[in-house]
């Protein structure tokens, strides 16, 4: 039964980046974090037009960890 439960979650997670990152990685993406891990999965080119320091590193990161996660 807790097997199936966590099938399901990590299925749930394999398409969902933003969550991945707040319950695998224990992560606190904000809005725009979460608009931008959406568009990576949904598009193969994204661009972020933005200033320095609000987290566009951060977040690639764990979109790197996600992606293996999920396309294993």
């Amino acid at each position: 039964m807790i097997l199936d439960e966590q099938r399901e979650e990590a299925a749930r997670l394999a398409l969902d980046p933003a969550g991945f990152v707040a319950a695998y990685l224990k992560g606190d993406p904000w809005t725009k974090q979460e608009q931008i891990a959406r568009a990576v999965k949904n598009h193969q080119l994204v661009s972020v037009k933005t200033c320095h320091s609000v987290g566009k590193s951060w977040l690639m990161a764990r979109i790197a960890i996600w992606f293996a996660y999920a396309h294993n």
